[in-house]
């Protein structure tokens, strides 16, 4: 979303990462950039902060439900572009989401689970899950508007054939 590395050191203190300053990964046998892929997030933020000139006047008011000098530091410090792009795309996590219980409904699968995007099922037969990924990714891909892909990753439970759908 455009936080920075420091959100992400505090649940990986042991991580010896202190800069994504020329940082390249391998993703599907391509070089990935850390760097590049992180200012392009904060750019799409910005894109979005530009073109949301009321939404931004309201995220950047004071914090009425908060009480004390703490709360009212603690969103004086917050970025409400990444706000703004975080209430954007929920509207589109949850359209995707909807479009993915629609066709595991009509699949005769049962949602057990919501995530942002993603939900949880059970019923899906062994082999059967990636014809079900690829039914639920074209689905999503009508339903947003953009392409999107789906992984289907089965967790282990019980008997019931249960899945997470992201």
């Amino acid at each position: 979303m455009g936080a920075s590395l420091d959100f992400w050191r505090k649940d990986n203190p042991e991580a010896e990462v202190s800069t994504l300053r020329g940082r390249n990964i391998f993703v599907g046998g391509r070089l990935f950039s850390l760097e590049a892929y992180r200012e392009e997030l904060c750019a799409s933020a910005r894109w979005m902060a530009d073109k949301s000139g009321g939404m931004m006047a309201f995220l950047r008011q004071p914090d009425v439900r908060s009480k004390g000098k703490r709360g009212k530091r603690r969103r004086a410090k917050a970025r409400p572009e990444l706000t703004l792009k975080s209430y954007v795309l929920q509207e589109a996590e949850a359209v995707s989401r909807e479009a993915k219980i629609g066709e595991s409904s009509a699949a005769g699968l049962r949602v057990v689970g919501l995530q942002h995007d993603g939900i949880a099922l059970m019923g899906i037969k062994d082999g059967e899950e990636g014809g079900m990924a690829r039914r639920m990714g074209e689905a999503a891909t009508r339903a947003v508007g953009y392409t999107t892909s789906v992984v289907l990753d089965r967790v282990g439970c019980d008997a019931m054939g249960t899945a997470a759908v992201n």
